[in-house]
């Protein structure tokens, strides 16, 4: 069941009006039963067998990991800290990577000539898995280091694990910065509402009306690499970094959105990422959520930890204090980023595009920086200047685009390095003034739709770089506001993108 499906409609539209006429104190109970009609809905009892011993489990685990339990020793509590990290994690490989570790297995079979052959395993996997568990994994470290009280009411700890927005693409939530308005009961009043229902309607204008069209264009491409060389290749790496921006910033937007009709505060996921002037910085500025839930429990761990503090001794003994000082971070990030391409997906087209490439562009950054500084310098570079500023967010956005290319690769890694090939090999700028364009499954009206769309996304995309655009509309007077609000609607309704390709459940994300 997608957002945008009517079954989730309906059960949003149901939830907020039993939640309204329930009782402050007793309406979390309200929407932790909308959890569990949410997960019965969307997968059948096996997998939300599999959904309940992970809470089961997460939950006993923090209990006994609680400050407030000081039955058990401190090495007592590692090992069951272990565990139960240990058991989510697992849960998670074996339903969404394990053909990850499968592939080595069969290619020694095949090498050794066993003639045994190990089939690739295909299942479906609980609603969220990729989201929960990481979410459980960062409740029970919390706990086990004390920055977190456990939740000792099953009910609640229900709603926490299963809030059904997140469960459909996220984002990454903690539990000591959701519980209080979580469990609140907060009244949904006019402003929590008009709010939150305009943040749902940005979501819907970049989903339907701006990534839906794109996704036209790069499914043609990308289906027929050998039909579509040069220029073609690199309008469509172009176009899916924004169709992927749109889908998933959008599909964030309308999580966000439900959750603060129930007051409930959700962490934002982007923060204008194409005004970024680095790769790290662009990092720290797409799904933010998950970059800090890496940051937090894998890579302050690691560099905290004995292994990575000998690293630093031996290195700076061998390479001088500044590049021993270096090395156990350019190795925790390189886990890091692994790591994120990893949960992407158990492909190497995965692990580079949105993994390794990042991690190595973002320490060679580090390497030369001070090197580059200097040059800059010597040639009278003004670093603050508006054309160096737009030329370092330009070039941040093409490397990206560069990495991404890879992630939309899905038959692998080879295939995106082939995808590159085809790209390089002809010079064809012409089919952006003959109309070869038109040919991609958008005709001109399509594309001036998307253009304008664009633009209109840009120039809200400016303004709430510097303060809320909900905010700014609120301060205008009843004409104005509603006026503006009332068109958008229009331009959803209108130009939104459905017709018999459209898939209520095509959010790039809720694959994950």
């Amino acid at each position: 069941m997608n957002i945008l499906s009517l079954q989730f409609i309906v059960l949003m539209c149901v939830t907020a009006a039993v939640y309204q006429i329930f009782p402050q104190r007793l309406r979390w109970t309200v929407l932790t039963a909308a959890d569990v009609v949410y997960v019965l809905l969307v997968q059948d009892l096996m997998l939300t067998a599999v959904m309940a011993v992970q809470i089961t489990v997460t939950f006993a685990a923090a209990c006994l990991l609680d400050s407030q339990n000081s039955g058990r020793t401190a090495l007592q509590k590692k090992h069951i800290m272990a565990a139960a990290v240990s058991f989510n994690a697992a849960v998670m490989i074996l339903f969404k990577e394990i053909n990850f570790f499968l592939y080595p297995v069969r290619l020694i079979l095949r090498a050794a000539g066993t003639g045994v052959s190990i089939p690739f395993i295909h299942w479906n996997a609980p609603a969220g898995l990729s989201y929960y568990s990481l979410i459980f994994i960062a409740y029970i470290l919390d706990v086990y280091w004390g920055v977190s009280q456990a939740e000792r009411n099953p009910g609640k700890m229900l709603l926490f694990a299963a809030f059904f927005p997140i469960l459909t693409s996220g984002p990454f939530i903690r539990y000591r910065d959701i519980s209080e308005s979580l469990y609140a009961g907060n009244s949904i009043t006019y402003h929590s509402m008009t709010y939150g229902l305009q943040r749902i309607l940005w979501g819907l204008f970049k989903s339907l009306v701006i990534s839906n069209r794109l996704g036209v264009l790069v499914g043609t491409i990308y289906a027929d690499p050998a039909g579509y060389p040069g220029a073609y290749e690199f309008l469509a790496f172009v176009s899916f970094v924004l169709q992927l921006y749109t889908n998933f910033s959008g599909c964030i937007d309308i999580i966000i959105g439900i959750s603060q009709i129930f007051g409930i505060e959700m962490p934002e996921n982007f923060d204008s990422p194409f005004y970024s002037l680095s790769i790290s910085e662009f990092w720290r500025r797409w799904h933010m959520t998950l970059g800090l839930w890496l940051k937090d429990y894998v890579l302050y761990p690691l560099l905290k930890s004995k292994r990575f503090r000998e690293l630093g001794k031996n290195a700076k003994k061998k390479y001088g204090k500044r590049w021993g000082k270096q090395a156990p971070l350019f190795a925790g990030l390189m886990i890091t980023w692994f790591l994120i391409g990893f949960w992407h997906g158990g492909g190497w087209n995965y692990i580079w595009g949105c993994g390794i490439y990042y991690g190595i562009l973002i320490i060679l950054g580090e390497m030369c920086g001070p090197a580059l500084q200097r040059v800059n310098e010597r040639l009278g570079i003004n670093s603050s200047s508006r054309g160096w500023i737009t030329f370092q967010r330009i070039r941040t956005f093409l490397i990206f685009t560069a990495g991404l290319s890879f992630f939309r690769s899905y038959d692998g890694l080879i295939c995106g390095l082939k995808r590159w090939g085809y790209a390089l090999s002809v010079w064809n700028p012409g089919i952006f003034i003959n109309g070869s364009i038109f040919k991609l499954g958008m005709d001109k009206y399509d594309i001036a739709v998307l253009i304008v769309s664009l633009l209109i996304l840009w120039i809200i995309d400016m303004i709430g770089h510097k303060r809320s655009v909900r905010d700014m509309l609120a301060e205008q007077n009843i004409v104005i506001r509603w006026g503006l609000l009332l068109a958008l609607i229009f331009v959803v309704i209108i130009f939104g993108q459905y017709g018999s390709t459209y898939n209520a459940s095509s959010f790039i994300y809720g694959k994950f």
